[in-house]
């Protein structure tokens, strides 16, 4: 025989061999799950029908009774396994059964179907994912059939659906899988927010391992996976993520497409958003004993162009922008890590001395609910102490848009520009400022502070004022520097000052504040103070109070009459003097004595009009006796 003919012998073998065991079962999972020995209990199986005394808890592997339907409908008819959760099922087996009577009884073809949640059902395809998988069954009732399950195939409730069969459908079966211990981290998950992370995290993961994971988010939303941890051995040729990785489908099954490929250490994505509401993590780790420390990734179901999670990250020594300033609401922070990543900041450092930590209450306090932030990142900024190598470190942080709370940027030193004031405008003598004066102001003054008397301000003075430090919700007010003795340094003449009208009542300096209020005696006319609120009964102008404040200074801090009974109030002021012409009409004719009282000086008050008043059109001398209550006058102790 010749070399080239028993190298093509050995060709047509191979290929042979991959096609017959392309669907083969991993060898470390090909454990029986429990239904001939009766580990899987009697309340885990179930029917569509079945015949009298062939009950589903009958349809176990060499059991001497089977399951038998009652009806043979090859579209409706099924036998189920529940085995309680999510797990990898990597064959089953079958076998007919012979009745009293010796006939048997088996299925020829069937296929398969499959739940995480036993309501959605999906078919078991051939693995080009397109036609559904027709199992082959048995041809006599004694020997059993076995076939194999893709070795990613997990699931939780597992139907079979007969199609062709002898006389009646009658089925004993078996699954096969990994064993309890190695099959314990795969799961299934509706729950819209969560965190998966491999076994052991942090400390390290096991050798031979797979895990699936498997969510299924609400219609119309997408899934985003967060990798806020991940630190996966990779191996030391290429292809690097060939004996653990991670590996993430856009799906339910193992069928699904992969959105990037396996990651590993050097071959990782900090962000993935899948495109419909599930997707599968799988986690698998070789035969090599890992010190690495595994990965953790939280996951959140979001809805497209609504609420999109971004992600950023930088290095020691730079700057990290977080930016919302084109979306409609605030920073929303979800997950923020800093410390020593692998393959990270231009290291290939495969396993970190100084592994991350969860710095997210630092990065709220000073980014949540801003338009933008920017963290210069260092260790110090976040308490990081780890003296154990000399790795870069670096900030990464997963936010959205979303807050609906708005904050300003938090206290800033702002330098505040001179006041200008002309000379003409001061040519007016101020007078002495006493803290008693100001004592019932808005803003509390100092007295030592209001205790110069100036006369003029320098402008080399008004230049030299120092920058004002507020919070970022206040109002910039700062007053004019006055130096104590202007005579000692007269300075250059002052420049001319810009007054702006605030309707008509108060020229106000276009970077000074509102005027003091007028009832303040004290007040001078270019005199500036924080002012909120105008009273109602305050003059129209400056002329009005000096000519009132001649007549009224006595009372100016007195309250006003308060008529209590009287049925026609026309208005009255702080009582100056008396007016004998003038008063209220009553309703009521004269019967007592007639207590004075006081109107406007400045103008007679409209006579009141009722069709009861018997003195409508009169005006009634002060002198006559009335009968109407005593006005009821509140005053202080120094009125």
């Amino acid at each position: 025989m010749s070399p080239s003919f028993n190298l093509a012998l050995f060709f047509a073998v191979y290929v042979a061999r991959c096609f017959l065991f392309s669907d083969a079962s991993r060898q470390d999972c090909t454990d029986a799950l429990g239904m001939e020995s009766n580990k899987i209990q009697d309340s885990q199986l179930s029917s569509n029908t079945f015949s009298s005394g062939w009950l589903p808890e009958y349809g176990r592997l060499n059991n001497n009774g089977a399951w038998c339907s009652k009806n043979n409908d090859e579209t409706s008819e099924y036998f189920q396994i529940d085995l309680l959760r999510v797990r990898h099922v990597s064959a089953i087996a079958t076998q007919g059964v012979k009745n009293w009577n010796l006939l048997s009884y088996y299925v020829k073809t069937y296929t398969i179907k499959y739940s995480y949640n036993g309501m959605d059902w999906l078919t078991y395809k051939d693995s080009d994912g397109d036609s559904d998988r027709l199992f082959t069954g048995n041809s006599d009732a004694k020997s059993v059939k076995r076939n194999n399950f893709r070795d990613t195939f997990v699931t939780r409730y597992l139907r079979i659906y007969p199609k062709d069969h002898r006389f009646d459908m009658c089925l004993r079966v078996e699954v096969y899988g990994c064993s309890d211990v190695a099959d314990n981290c795969s799961s299934f998950s509706t729950i819209p927010s969560g965190i998966i992370a491999s076994p052991g995290y942090p400390v390290g993961y096991p050798s031979n391992k797979d895990c699936v994971w498997i969510i299924s988010a609400p219609r119309r939303k997408n899934l985003v996976l967060m990798f806020t941890h991940f630190d996966i051995r990779r191996s030391s040729s290429p292809p690097f993520c060939k004996e653990d990785f991670v590996k993430v489908q856009d799906g339910l099954t193992d069928l699904s497409p992969h959105t990037g490929g396996k990651y590993c250490n050097g071959n990782t994505s900090m962000l993935i958003t899948t495109s419909a509401s599930t997707v599968r993590v799988n986690f698998h780790s070789g035969n090599t004993t890992a010190t690495q420390k595994g990965f953790q990734i939280n996951y959140l179901a979001i809805t497209p162009g609504s609420d999109n999670i971004h992600a950023e990250k930088a290095c020691d020594g730079d700057f990290l922008a977080l930016n919302c300033s084109g979306y409609k609401y605030t920073i929303n922070i979800l997950h923020a890590t800093y410390g020593s990543f692998p393959y990270t900041c231009g290291q290939q450092v495969s396993s970190p001395s100084c592994p991350p930590v969860d710095v997210n209450s630092k990065v709220v306090s000073m980014c949540q609910d801003f338009k933008e932030c920017h963290i210069p990142v260092k260790g110090a900024l976040f308490d990081y102490n780890c003296s154990k190598g000399s790795e870069t470190r670096q900030l990464q942080i997963f936010f959205q848009c979303t807050s609906r709370n708005i904050r300003t940027p938090g206290p800033s030193t702002i330098p505040t520009k001179p006041m200008q004031v002309s000379s003409t405008a001061l040519s007016t003598k101020a007078t002495q400022m006493s803290s008693t004066a100001l004592s019932t102001t808005p803003t509390q003054m100092s007295s030592t502070a209001l205790s110069t008397k100036p006369t003029q301000m320098s402008s080399s003075a008004a230049s030299t004022a120092q920058p004002t430090k507020v919070p970022y919700f206040a109002t910039l007010i700062t007053e004019p520097t006055i130096k104590e003795d202007p005579e000692k340094d007269r300075g250059n003449p002052l420049p001319t000052m810009t007054l702006s009208s605030l309707e008509g009542k108060y020229a106000t300096p276009a970077n000074g504040t509102k005027k003091r209020s007028i009832h303040d005696s004290k007040a001078k006319e270019y005199e500036t103070e924080n002012m909120l609120y105008q009273s109602a009964d305050s003059p129209d102008s400056p002329e009005t109070y000096i000519a009132a404040k001649k007549e009224v200074a006595p009372y100016d801090s007195c309250p006003v009459l308060i008529i209590t009974e009287n049925p026609l109030p026309m208005g009255f002021s702080s009582p100056t003097k008396k007016i004998a012409d003038q008063g209220y009409e009553l309703i009521k004719p004269p019967n007592g004595v007639a207590q004075s009282h006081y109107s406007l000086p400045d103008k007679k008050p409209p006579k009141a009009r009722s069709i009861e008043n018997p003195n409508y059109e009169k005006t009634l001398p002060i002198t006559q006796n009335y009968e109407y209550a005593k006005p009821e006058i509140k005053t202080e102790a120094n009125c």
